[in-house]
């Protein structure tokens, strides 16, 4: 879970700054997108199921915390889908003519 709302944060991040625009607007940035999340997302499938057939051992169920967290902000960050709601729901939050303050190091 946290995983996730950590990958969230990054398209938050991402719509606000525009980014999410970009990666909406080229077709091959939205497909490769696409695509990297699907092998990723395949990739795990196929761990898991190497995963069952060897049986854990109390030092690799210790290690699984940092995984699962790693798995989650990754899937999240290649969904393309949430970077298209986004882009659709965080603009009218932002204020384009506002400007950002200056640091005055």
């Amino acid at each position: 879970m946290v995983g996730i709302h950590t990958g969230s944060l990054v398209h938050v991040t991402a719509a606000t700054v525009g980014l999410s625009a970009l990666l909406l607007s080229s077709a091959t940035a939205f497909e490769s997108v696409r695509y990297a999340g699907g092998a990723f997302l395949v990739l795990m499938g196929c761990a898991d199921l190497d995963a069952t057939m060897r049986r854990p051992t109390s030092s690799s169920r210790a290690r699984l915390g940092p995984r699962i967290y790693l798995q989650g902000v990754v899937v999240t960050c290649l969904n393309p889908k949430t970077a298209l709601f986004l882009l659709a729901f965080v603009p009218q939050f932002v204020d384009p003519h506002r400007a950002m303050p200056r640091c005055r190091c």
